[in-house]
């Protein structure tokens, strides 16, 4: 079995079964299966450190497919009363809101989602044609892929919009119940609280941005 390095880092993958709160230094690469307090994951074996394989970047920024860019800029930390110069890759959308590292940025090329500039908020793409045509024709594209151009050129390939943070994350498609906050149901899981379906992407737009506020 072959197993791919989904993150963006050199080394080797390989398979444990662990469990859920297992303290490691090897990168996190896939989560195949949960059985309770263990899962089936990937993980890589970078050695001693973590490199970065910027060749992978440069790559992913060139599929023009995230809706930002991830690149290295400098940040100073204070040592011994020096300023100390350290390297420090960001991903930041088109728009230049900041969204995170460069592990977000490679969680946003795996899970197929595109940044917007509003904080929690994604569009999340299906793996049909309409995306892989955007990934085919990304050197012929002239405009930055962002949520606008996405929606008037490619609307077959958006699944729905994303909520998340750093605890978690949750996608919002059509067909999906459009959450109601104020629609406690004890019974159901909080994103299924609702009384109505989602009908468009502007109700998809709008689960997400209701549903943000309690991740």
């Amino acid at each position: 079995m072959k197993i791919s390095n989904h993150t963006p880092y050199f080394g080797e993958p390989y398979l444990r079964v662990e469990h859920w709160d297992t303290d490691t230094d090897d990168p996190l690469n896939k989560v195949y299966a949960r059985l309770g307090a263990f899962q089936l994951v990937s993980r890589i074996r970078t050695g001693s450190a973590l490199v970065l394989d910027q060749h992978k970047i440069a790559k992913i920024n060139a599929l023009n497919i995230t809706g930002g860019e991830c690149t290295c800029g400098t940040m100073a930390l204070k040592e011994d009363n020096r300023a100390c110069p350290i390297s420090l890759w960001q991903f930041i959308t088109h728009g230049h809101t900041y969204i995170g590292g460069v592990e977000t940025f490679m969680d946003f090329y795996n899970r197929r989602w595109l940044a917007t500039d509003q904080p929690g908020i994604a569009i999340a793409m299906h793996n049909n044609r309409a995306y892989r045509n955007l990934l085919s024709l990304a050197p012929e594209r002239t405009k930055k892929l962002d949520e606008h151009v996405l929606r008037q050129h490619a609307p077959d390939a958006i699944k729905g919009y994303v909520a998340y943070s750093h605890r978690g994350w949750r996608v919002f498609k059509v067909g999906d119940i459009l959450f109601d906050p104020w629609y406690k149901d004890e019974s159901l899981p909080m994103h299924k609280w609702g009384r109505y379906k989602i009908g468009s992407l502007d109700d998809s737009w709008l689960s997400a941005q209701r549903f943000k506020k309690y991740l």
